[in-house]
């Protein structure tokens, strides 16, 4: 919801409707006062410091918000991918267009719901910031968040794509395909981890290019919450995605 706000305030700002903006920028705030009331008692890898209990607290906030991030474009990328297949048994013209449609459709919905998490995202980060707001147009910082989400939503499509195809059945059929769920888990923890990393380098990267004198020093502990935490974060939706086509495969 935060991400949603943030590239909203943004489009205001840019078509000049200050007050729909400060709008968004109060509900924004609002989100994210409640947002902490239940934040978990260890947001970074850093405060772990080899506690188990710690540990388990950390590795629930992480797949708690990789479960939200992840839900909308499996769900997405499911239900469109099964009417897809439905259409596909047409007979004649009609089924061979109706696949061809769900097997598009699918894809491009779940990239839509990613490309606006991620510009949202980068949003709120961008606007953190006061000396690259001070520098920055409007009408910049907004074509540069959809940009930004338009290459991170990219890379965040295919593994939500991946999930909703094995789900329904019609997993990977080469390179991987000899291997087992549990395998395929790890596969796509380590991939999901490299995905949050890259996503994580491709904003930084763009509010480097707004402010080249902004804060860096956050930056390697960053970068270790993203891969590690994309990891963990996606593990269970990856494993449902495994598990459920090593089943099909069995049928």
């Amino acid at each position: 919801e935060r991400n949603a706000r943030g590239i909203d305030e943004l489009a205001a700002r840019s078509a000049g409707d200050l007050q729909r903006a400060e709008g968004l920028r109060a509900q924004n705030e609002a989100l994210g006062r409640r947002q902490a009331l239940y934040a978990p008692e260890v947001g970074r890898v850093e405060d772990i410091n080899w506690e188990p209990d710690k540990a388990l607290s950390w590795a629930a906030g992480q797949v708690g918000q990789g479960v939200a991030s992840m839900a909308d474009p499996v769900a997405a990328a499911t239900a469109l991918g099964g009417v897809g297949r439905l259409a596909g048994m047409l007979p004649g013209a009609a089924g061979r267009i109706g696949g061809a449609v769900g097997k598009l459709v699918a894809p491009a919905a779940a990239f839509g719901i990613n490309q606006r998490q991620m510009a949202g995202e980068f949003a709120n980060n961008a606007m953190q910031d006061k000396e690259l707001m001070a520098r920055t147009s409007p009408q910049d910082l907004y074509d540069t968040a959809n940009l930004v989400g338009v290459a991170g939503g990219a890379m965040d499509t295919v593994i939500p794509g991946i999930i909703g195809r094995q789900v329904l059945g019609a997993g990977l059929r080469a390179g991987i395909k000899g291997m087992g769920p549990a395998a395929k888990t790890v596969l796509g923890m380590v991939g999901e981890g490299g995905t949050e990393l890259t996503q994580g380098e491709i904003g930084r990267y763009a509010l480097g290019q707004l402010n080249p004198n902004r804060d860096v020093s956050e930056d390697s502990s960053n970068r270790l919450n993203e891969a590690l935490g994309g990891a963990v974060g996606g593990g269970p939706l990856i494993a449902a995605g495994a598990y459920a086509d090593a089943g099909y495969r069995r049928m």
